[in-house]
């Protein structure tokens, strides 16, 4: 009897050690959800005097910085295939780089 305890135990270690010592890609894993994440905070808009942020116009603002606009994406089948240099590209094309 303890033969066979001994036999299971030795066979399901080697079976997690085989399953953990598989490489898989991050995006694969469930329990990364935080990488590269700040965490959450409210928004903030800042103003150089108190009369115009009382106003309560976030454009009237000369440190206001809207998002609309051209933006660029790549989209791909599979997150292997993404291109590791995509944000230098981006750069370079706003800094008038080539």
């Amino acid at each position: 009897m303890k033969i066979q305890h001994l036999l299971f135990i030795l066979l399901t270690s080697l079976v997690n050690n085989e399953i953990f010592a598989q490489q898989s890609n991050e995006w694969e894993n469930p329990l990364a959800i935080d990488r590269n994440k700040l965490e959450g905070r409210s928004d903030f808009i800042l103003f150089k005097s108190a009369s115009k942020a009382l106003g309560q116009e976030k454009e009237s603002s000369s440190l206001y910085q809207s998002l609309n606009g051209k933006w660029k994406f790549q989209l791909v089948k599979h997150p292997s295939e993404r291109p590791l240099i995509f944000i230098k590209k981006i750069w370079m094309t706003v800094n008038g780089i080539k």
